[in-house]
């Protein structure tokens, strides 16, 4: 399976507004586009943190 490419797939779950979405998501979708797979974890940003280990 390839990668999806910015605006060819729509996600089965909306994700948020980006004015909701925190520095992460935003950081993340700066580098890579708004990738469907992040900007969907944006709802959750407990999941999207990298806090080291668990």
């Amino acid at each position: 399976m390839c990668a999806d490419t910015p605006g060819t797939r729509v996600p089965r779950l909306d994700p948020p507004p980006e004015d909701r979405w925190d520095d992460t998501p935003r950081a993340v979708a700066a580098a890579t586009g708004p990738l469907n797979v992040f900007t969907t974890l944006a709802r959750h940003p407990e999941l999207f943190q990298n806090e080291g280990e668990q």
